[in-house]
């Protein structure tokens, strides 16, 4: 599991390593398309039982796979999951669908400083 979402993850968040080159990752942020794509790449890499949505303890390993990537971040404090799960599961079915989680990273994306 670690090594299948290490290496997808890896491919679909190259953005973090293009921070060098903020053009790109700019240009990158503004293409729907390509968010998407991300976005549903790291999905179904989280997704661990392929159920189409992410549940709880999916969700929470994703959010603290995600942060534990960014350099100086601290720990996902407990609950923070099950707290953004409330407010990003939109339909309220107990999971995260596709769509759900791209308009998170969405969110996400769009509160990065510049």
């Amino acid at each position: 599991y670690q090594r299948r979402v290490h290496g997808t993850l890896s491919e679909c968040l190259f953005f973090f390593r293009a921070a060098a080159n903020m053009s790109f990752f700019v240009s990158f942020l503004k293409d729907d398309t390509k968010v998407r794509a991300a976005s549903d790449k790291a999905f179904s890499a989280f997704d661990a039982d392929k159920s189409g949505g992410l549940d709880l303890a999916e969700f929470e390993k994703a959010m603290a796979y995600l942060i534990g990537r960014i350099p100086g971040a601290p720990a996902l404090p407990d609950g923070a999951a099950k707290h953004a799960m409330k407010t990003v599961d939109t339909d309220k079915s107990g999971s995260l669908s596709p769509d759900e989680f791209y308009h998170l990273a969405k969110k996400f994306l769009g509160a990065l400083p510049f």
